[in-house]
């Protein structure tokens, strides 16, 4: 865990903050507006305590903050202070370019930096910049003659999509498509991430707009009166126009905005593209998550995210978090983007949902039909038979006996296995709650519908760390064999981040299979899929052939990893390399993925929140 490091004003050395209280400490950035420390810390006499004051440094993740506030408060004997620190990137505002470019001139974002930053009667406290990514060149009128915070704006004002995001006083301007990175994590409703708050708004369209530009002014002298007065009359480059996002009008209808009017565009054409660049064409998809992740998150990551209820998967982007790196029981809040393809993939996801459930009614409604079919020929099979009761009983009787038979024979004829049966993973999740199992009826419920089998998670994490085993393992395990489905195996969720922890995890989880008995011939699964895993594909086949390993020696021969289908077909691990047997892939939709052992494909069965399975071995189902 990093330290808190702080530095007196005025002074030369960093010292570390020990006396903070740790449940109020927390760090917050927000996209081109906020980044800070918030906590508390309480007198301990030391002298890191007394270093603390207004202008003090704070030094956290090797980035340096200034505290703004800091409020003593004397109570009861005790004597605490809450701080505000905010980066020091911010006190560029303290820097003023006196000078002034008159006019309307175009200039690069590089350009409005060296004006303000390469002036060092200017930039008097040692402030840099680096533009990273591509960005076109943009008119601005009148620079100068302001602070380094309104040159800041003014950068965001003339490129509308650009990120600034600081490194200590170098300041770092970003293109959208270079400041956002997709390092493979994902979040995912109920695995990792307890709480996803959606809010759809769409009061903010805004698809067209009255555009007028540079004015030319003409003066016309009035020679009918006694004095000499002129009147002015205001013409224009172009003539004022409406500007529309046909697109947005074709979805939504029109929404008319404010005019704009900008003495900068003297063409038509270029007026227009500006314009549509200031609608608001979609509605707004705003989109905050609690996260269980310890770690923190990274500014600008793009990550996958995933809520299986509602088949909902999307692309988005960390623009916010509130991150509580002393308290592992405070949840970390993270707001996402809302991009256009944001909202269509949530606007897709709510067809789909609507589908399956018009699918299922229409199903229940065959059924019922069926069953109605079924029960008058029934009636009319008996009102023709001139068989006697017993008669008719003896032959039920062989008839069962001869069909059990067959099942038995089938049972024993590998022969006659076929791929595509259904089976269910469990997990603590799927309990009435986390401790308690559902009863006997809900499994017949399942063998019912056609559900085979079930893999059913055991651990997660080792001995030697955070660990945990599911509490319901062993009623989940009985009530799958009771109502006449496989037990396949079980699985483990890998968290691990060394070959020693993936040796720990390992040894965890065998210790929990030995202790229950269960048998070598059943599959032994490792879940591949948390955001923390290492990113370096040899170092997480290094730490999976580790965890196989102990598996194997065991005797557990049967090996096999879950993971995302990307994972498998990408560059997370080598397969070949793992000591795994199996590949148990996740890609849902109605594609099968084209190499698989099992798949699988949903996390909705019969209106249940339940992930299905599909099996293309017969070591599954």
């Amino acid at each position: 865990m990093d330290k808190l490091l702080v530095k007196a004003h005025n002074g030369s050395n960093e010292i570390p903050l020990n006396c903070i209280v740790n449940s109020s400490f927390y760090e917050h950035w927000q996209s081109n507006s906020t980044w800070e420390l918030q906590l508390t810390v309480y007198d301990d006499g030391s002298v890191a305590y007394n270093s603390l004051s207004v202008e003090a440094s704070l030094y956290w993740n090797n980035q340096e903050f200034i505290i703004k506030q800091f409020t003593p408060d004397y109570s009861n004997g005790l004597t605490t202070a809450a701080i505000v620190a905010t980066h020091v990137y911010a006190e560029i505002s303290r820097i003023r370019q006196y000078n002034t470019r008159t006019g309307t001139l175009t200039y690069s974002v590089a350009d409005v930096l060296s004006f303000y930053l390469d002036d060092s009667s200017c930039n008097t406290m040692g402030y840099t910049y680096q533009v990273i990514g591509n960005f076109d060149s943009a008119q601005i009128t009148d620079l100068g003659n302001n602070s380094g915070q309104d040159m800041l704006s003014q950068i965001i004002s003339a490129w509308p999509t650009a990120v600034i995001y600081p490194d200590n006083k170098q300041i770092r301007v970003y293109s959208a498509d270079s400041f956002g990175k997709d390092y493979g994590n994902r979040l995912d409703y109920l695995y990792n991430t307890q709480e996803v708050m959606l809010t759809y708004d769409s009061t903010g369209i805004v698809n067209s707009v009255k555009c007028f530009g540079k004015t030319v002014d003409t003066s016309i002298s009035d020679d009918g009166s006694d004095d000499d007065t002129n009147t002015d009359i205001t013409q224009y480059y172009f003539d004022p126009f409406i500007a529309q996002d046909m697109g947005s009008i074709a979805n939504w209808g029109i929404h008319s905005g404010d005019d704009i009017s900008d003495e900068c565009f003297t063409d038509a054409n270029a007026m227009r593209i500006y314009a549509l660049t200031q609608m608001i064409p979609e509605p707004s998809l705003s989109i905050e998550i609690k996260s269980d992740q310890l770690s923190k998150p990274i500014a600008g990551e793009v990550r996958r995210l995933e809520i299986r209820p509602v088949g909902y998967t999307t692309h988005v982007q960390v623009l916010e978090y509130q991150y509580y790196p002393f308290d592992s029981t405070q949840q970390t809040d993270v707001t996402l983007n809302n991009t256009a393809k944001t909202i269509l993939d949530y606007q897709r996801a709510q067809s789909v949902n609507l589908d399956r459930l018009v699918t299922i009614q229409k199903a229940k409604i065959a059924s019922l039909s069926n069953e109605v079919a079924t029960v008058s020929n029934t009636a009319r099979a008996l009102s023709n038979t001139t068989t006697t009761l017993s008669e008719t009983d003896k032959t039920m009787q062989a008839t069962i006996a001869q069909l059990q038979q067959q099942v038995k024979d089938l049972q024993n004829n590998s022969e006659n296995w076929t791929a595509g049966s259904m089976f269910v993973d469990l997990s603590s999740n799927n309990g009435t709650t986390s401790t308690t199992d559902q009863a006997a009826s809900w499994y017949t419920s399942l063998y019912g519908k056609g559900v085979k089998g079930a893999m059913i998670k055991l651990t997660q994490g080792s001995d030697s760390g955070t660990n945990y085993t599911n509490p319901i393992f062993n009623s989940q395990k009985a009530n799958v064999i009771s109502a006449g489905m496989k037990y396949i195996g079980a699985f483990h969720y890998f968290t691990a981040s060394s070959v020693a922890n993936a040796t720990a995890e390992a040894t965890h989880f065998l210790e929990e299979l030995q202790s229950r008995n269960i048998g070598k011939s059943t599959i032994v699964a490792c879940d591949v899929e948390a955001s923390g895993l290492s990113k370096d594909e040899a170092t997480l086949t290094s730490e999976l052939a580790a965890f196989f390993k102990v598996l194997t020696d065991a005797g557990y021969t049967q090996t096999c990893i879950y993971a995302s289908e990307s994972w498998f077909t990408g560059d997370r691990f080598t397969f070949a390399d793992t000591r795994a047997v199996y590949r148990w892939v996740a890609a849902w939709g109605s594609t099968k993925p084209n190499t698989c052992d099992a798949w699988q494909s949903a996390d909705t069965f019969n209106g249940l929140s339940l992930d299905i399975d599909y099996s293309y071995n017969e070591a599954f189902v």
